[in-house]
């Protein structure tokens, strides 16, 4: 756990980086799945109060270890007790979403926030590049559910959510697609930065995401 949590500091400021601005110091926060608590440790001094559920009992209990409250269910959980839940990786995971969703939303305030963020099945190496290799690494037993931005939104709208919003993001770079393509394995994170200057990987970055072609969604729903 304590491996896991140093090597996901890049993921923490990054998920903090995309939520930030929904944040407010007299906020009450879950994360759903918080595995070993690094987005909520950088995340306890900026609100009043925060919660970890985690199912995986070695993770579940470093998260104690280092001072995160942590719930042993959601059913524990107060109603109506959260202004913003967050669950990174975690929906995609699930066999029931809707399910899932009935329990955060009675955790909730009026008004709170749910964050996700989940794998883009129309993710570029798969939709347009047709990696073979990167299709049998992607496709996993792991993952009940595959995400577009048009199947997000009509599960939000079945469980009764009509204020939402699905953004495009774009994690890996060029020259991980670029090593995807050479050798079929996963990698090569700016491997070739000596050659692509940043306006060419912001622009190749934002492309993807305009074409919503990009390898991840990003989801907030509001709670009414």
């Amino acid at each position: 756990p304590k491996d896991l949590f140093e090597a996901r500091q890049e993921d923490a400021h990054m998920y903090l980086d995309w939520v930030e601005d929904w944040l407010k110091p007299d906020n009450t926060c879950l994360e759903i799945g918080c595995a070993s608590g690094y987005f909520l440790a950088l995340l306890r001094d900026r609100v009043k109060k925060i919660m970890g559920l985690e199912t995986h009992l070695e993770l579940h209990r470093y998260c104690q270890e280092i001072g995160i409250p942590m719930a042993e269910s959601i059913e524990d959980i107060e109603a109506n007790s959260m202004d913003r839940v967050f669950a990174f990786f975690v929906l995609e995971h699930l066999g029931d979403p809707r399910s899932f969703f009935s329990s955060v939303r009675r955790v909730c305030r009026p008004g709170a926030n749910i964050f996700l963020v989940v794998p883009n099945v129309h993710d570029v190496l798969l939709s347009e590049y047709k990696i073979s290799d990167f299709r049998d690494f992607y496709f996993t037993p792991a993952h009940q559910f595959y995400y577009s931005r048009e199947t997000m939104g009509r599960l939000f709208r079945e469980c009764g959510f009509s204020r939402y919003e699905i953004l495009p993001k774009q994690r890996y770079d060029l020259s991980n697609h670029m090593h995807w393509m050479m050798t079929g394995r996963p990698g090569g994170m700016g491997r070739f930065s000596h050659i692509f200057n940043d306006s060419l990987l912001k622009s190749y970055a934002a492309n993807l995401e305009d074409r919503f072609l990009c390898d991840t969604l990003f989801a907030m729903i509001t709670v009414e």
